[in-house]
């Protein structure tokens, strides 16, 4: 679903084109090139990584997929995008980060809250002090997902739960707009899947600002 935005909207853009489109079985990724006007379709990942005409991959995997994925592309040489998050652990992601620092190449979380009008008219109005200094923040992501086991959302070995689907979003705006906190304390319940179906949690600062924020499925 994501990708089939990211791909339609890449349609409007005059400086770039959609060279490639990956999948699983080269019968779904006909498909979903036809859709999305792409020049060619493969069959595996590793085809689409290996192609030298391929400049920037844009993986829109479940989370589990995301080191493996991200690895092969940058061994290939590949610049990234990612849709978020990174990896599943920060053992993960430092790899990642070390991978691209050795090959010179580039890789963005693609966290779209931060690219909207709105995100930058915060950043602006806290850059010039229009509402002072932030004491308090409360930021919320949450929806009603239909419990499927198998399911992307509940199943823990796809990277389900609430926290690393929505719950980065809330967490994000505050780093975004009060920076690493200095104590995170959190509280979550959880599906029959051992995932969690709800979050909350308290990033405190030192100084004394306090984010409340809350992810739920």
């Amino acid at each position: 679903k994501i990708a089939s935005k990211f791909a339609h909207d890449l349609l409007l853009s005059d400086t770039s084109s959609l060279h490639g489109v990956a999948s699983r079985s080269l019968d779904k990724a006909q498909a979903f090139g036809e859709q999305n006007k792409s020049i060619r379709n493969y069959g595996s990942y590793e085809e689409l990584a290996e192609d030298p005409e391929i400049d920037i991959v844009y993986i829109a995997t479940p989370h589990v997929h995301h080191f493996e994925n991200t690895m092969m592309c940058l061994k290939n040489g590949k610049w990234g995008l990612w849709v978020n998050l990174l990896g599943l652990v920060a053992a993960e992601v430092r790899s990642m980060i070390d991978e691209v620092r050795s090959r010179n190449l580039f890789l963005l979380e693609g966290i779209w809250t931060r690219f909207i009008p709105a995100t930058e008219k915060l950043l602006e109005l806290l850059d010039q002090k229009v509402i002072g200094d932030i004491h308090h923040l409360t930021a919320d992501f949450g929806f009603r997902a239909e419990y499927d086991p198998d399911g992307r959302l509940f199943n823990k070995k796809l990277g389900g739960g609430s926290l690393l689907d929505v719950g980065i979003y809330p967490i994000y705006f505050s780093l975004l707009a009060l920076g690493l906190p200095m104590e995170v304390k959190a509280m979550a319940r959880f599906a029959e899947t051992d995932v969690d179906s709800y979050c909350s949690m308290i990033f405190n600062y030192d100084n004394n600002a306090m984010a409340n924020l809350e992810s739920s499925i």
